[in-house]
């Protein structure tokens, strides 16, 4: 039986985290309306002014003074956000590598002239307004000292952006997970203080917050030390995001650049320092959130790309007794590919599969995508025993719903939902097989609900009569429609007379 140890459901609350992402909206609408600043560069804006506002010698109203260099030039006011930033960075201990990709993120801010001339609906120039409105609302919000919620505020900032744009997301197989989510499968895993925790395709870094989140409501009223939290990504803009918020929070960051799938990523990586050392053991991890791209896996040549070859990577990297919480694609568990038949088997030679969770349809569709995802449970570096019972549960039903007009939202249910879930999942409560349902798994097997669930409760009389009148409305709308002929059987041998006539 798979143990989830986290009994607190770590739904973001509705506080103050609305009003922040109120704020981001509207720096996104200034950001279009009065600099005309690309969508894509948005949220890029707004990481490069957070790390400018984290440098003690930075203040905005100094932008509007300007500064000069040695031969009496005035810069503009976005190389000044350009330079505090970069200091920042440095101040951080970031590898000089690191430094650069970001740095190389944030040069279009000293020579825009849209957003570092003055605007006369603003009085004063975009980027001056920018890091006004972010220091006022943003900037405490996003820092270590924050006692609130934790929110993925650049994460909020890139989804909405790409959202407008039309952006490469979905070509990349980039989908940004839904916060309720990130901290479903940090409780699934049971992250706490003690754990070192690598999301291995982090993004915006929204499921190493979600880990630090989960920890802190693990331990109420102690220390909050929080996990050593660690993440690899290998786009650069999303690596600028995600490294920027993990400075803010701790001063430093342990997001590397690179591919998860290539070796030389984390060659001689350590979590506690989040660099280069010798001879360290590959397994330096306890715990893992992953949510790999999808579909990425088109042909032969892609083969290695699939949902499942994270998925094995990813577990060999955990400790014996490691915990993974995957969110893929439902294609991914059915493995009907000759690889990924393959990459099941090796898996459950090496590792044990404890729960597969069906997921609300709806859950990205924020994201602009309908993707139908499960969540794969997993305990690292233990063979998957003969005879186990895996738990297959339908969470379809978890209580978030769509609303035409503000998109997912509570339906008064969610904190009950997800409690009993992890009740079930404990074996504190029970549920009936369209919920739950246990069984032998081999790697030919589906590995979700529908494939295993079958309905063990008769039907009533009430069920029976009404089927049985569904059915005859059916019939009597087939025939007012003139379609009858399509339903009702031919006399063969009526069928054979009227053609000899």
């Amino acid at each position: 039986m798979t143990e989830h140890t986290n009994r607190d459901t770590n739904t973001p609350s509705t506080g103050d985290t609305q009003g922040v992402l109120a704020a981001a909206k509207d720096l996104l609408a200034g950001m279009s309306q009065y600099g005309h600043v690309e969508a894509a560069k948005q949220p890029v804006l707004v990481a490069a002014v957070l790390l400018a506002l984290n440098n003690p010698g930075f203040t905005p109203h100094k932008l509007q003074q300007g500064n000069h260099d040695t031969e009496g030039n005035t810069t503009s006011l976005g190389e000044n956000v350009y330079q505090a930033a970069q200091q920042c960075l440095t101040s951080a201990g970031l590898p000089e590598t690191s430094i650069s990709t970001i740095m190389g993120q944030f040069v279009f801010l000293k020579n825009d002239t849209r957003i570092n001339q003055v605007h006369p609906a603003l009085g004063e120039p975009v980027i001056s307004w920018v890091c006004r409105t972010a220091r006022e609302h943003l900037y405490e919000h996003m820092t270590g000292e924050h006692a609130g919620p934790v929110v993925d505020v650049l994460g909020y900032l890139y989804r909405e952006s790409a959202a407008t744009s039309g952006g490469d997301g979905q070509a990349l197989g980039i989908v940004l997970t839904p916060p309720h989510i990130t901290t479903l499968m940090a409780e699934l895993i049971g992250i706490g203080p003690g754990d070192t925790v690598l999301d291995p395709t982090c993004g915006t870094g929204s499921f190493l917050l979600a880990a630090e989140q989960t920890a802190n409501h693990r331990t109420p009223g102690e220390k909050k030390t929080g996990p050593v939290v660690c993440g690899v990504e290998i786009q650069e803009k999303l690596f600028t995001l995600a490294t920027t918020t993990m400075v803010l929070r701790h001063g430093t960051s342990r997001i590397v650049l690179g591919s998860f799938l290539d070796d030389s990523t984390l060659l001689g990586f350590t979590p506690e320092a989040g660099s280069a050392g010798v001879g360290v053991s590959p397994r330096l991890f306890s715990k893992m959130p992953l949510n790999p791209p999808y579909g990425l896996a088109k042909n032969k040549t892609t083969r290695h790309l699939s949902e499942l070859a994270f998925i094995e990577r990813s577990l060999s990297l955990l400790e014996p007794g490691g915990r993974l919480a995957a969110i893929v694609p439902q294609s991914t568990v059915v493995g009907k590919t000759k690889d990924d038949a393959e990459r099941k088997r090796r898996i459950l030679q090496q590792h044990t599969l404890e729960t597969v969770i069906t997921v609300n349809g709806n859950a990205f569709m924020e994201s602009g995508y309908s993707p139908r995802t499960v969540i794969a449970v997993f305990s690292a570096g233990r063979p998957h025993p003969e005879g186990k019972q895996v738990g297959f549960v339908n969470f379809e039903t978890d209580g978030w719903v769509v609303s035409r007009h503000t998109g997912l939202m509570d339906d008064g249910t969610v904190t009950d939902r997800r409690a009993r879930l992890l009740n079930v999942l404990n074996g504190e409560e029970e549920a009936g097989t369209d919920f739950l349902v246990r069984s032998v798994v081999t790697p030919v097997d589906e590995w979700h609900h529908a494939y295993f669930y079958f309905n063990d409760t008769p039907p009533s009389e009430a069920d029976f009569l009404s089927t049985v009148a569904d059915y005859v409305s059916w019939q009597v709308g087939m025939f007012a429609h003139g379609n009858g002929h399509l339903i009702t059987p031919a006399d063969k041998e009526s069928g054979e007379q009227e053609g000899t006539e």
